[in-house]
């Protein structure tokens, strides 16, 4: 058994700081958030209609998926005039 960091280097476990740094180093968004409602409000201010959104879990995740399509149903996109 390995502590989390020993594990992280080598290869064990995923290094979150590690990925937002590697994602932000290309001009990318990212983020790291555990809490569920805090996720789905973030998602929901962000995401366009276009967009696609990976969830990976080992579980259920607080009902994410469910909560997350529930919020986009009710996201009324600003409508863009033809003129600019």
């Amino acid at each position: 058994m390995y502590g989390a960091q020993r594990a992280a280097e080598m290869g064990g476990v995923l290094d979150t700081s590690k990925l937002i740094d590697d994602v932000a180093a290309q001009s990318k968004p990212a983020f790291a958030i555990t809490d569920v409602a805090e996720i789905v409000q973030k998602l929901t201010g962000e995401l366009r209609s276009s967009d696609v959104v990976a969830i990976m879990s080992n579980g259920a995740f607080g009902g994410i998926h469910e909560k997350l399509l529930a919020a986009l149903s009710t996201k009324v996109e600003p409508s863009v005039s033809a003129g600019g």
